[in-house]
């Protein structure tokens, strides 16, 4: 059987708010609070996806120890939690349609 088309570039976890624009010279004090926070924004990646009848396997890498969410969409897959090298495999027995999702 074919599987459906997964677009992997989307983030796994819930995509953080959008950083805040750095305000005018007046306020330069607040500036690199929000050059840090950039900077620990969580890195994350999703490097395949599988799909085996109705199971659906996830997998990727992020910062070690954190965990992380998958979705089709809207469809929560599962969560799991980062090994201490970074990676993570997401497995899930979901009925999804064929479709194009974006993972």
């Amino acid at each position: 059987a074919q599987a459906p088309a997964a677009t992997a570039p989307a983030a796994s976890a819930p995509a953080a708010a959008p950083a805040a624009t750095a305000p005018a010279a007046t306020d330069q004090a607040s500036a690199p609070a929000t050059q840090n926070a950039a900077a620990d924004e969580p890195k994350i990646a999703v490097e395949a996806v599988e799909i085996d009848g109705g199971k659906i396997f996830v997998a990727g890498t992020a910062d070690p120890g954190r965990k992380v969410r998958a979705y089709a969409d809207a469809i929560l897959l599962g969560d799991a939690k980062t090994s201490a090298d970074g990676h993570f495999l997401i497995e899930a027995t979901r009925d999804i349609p064929v479709g194009s999702y974006t993972i």
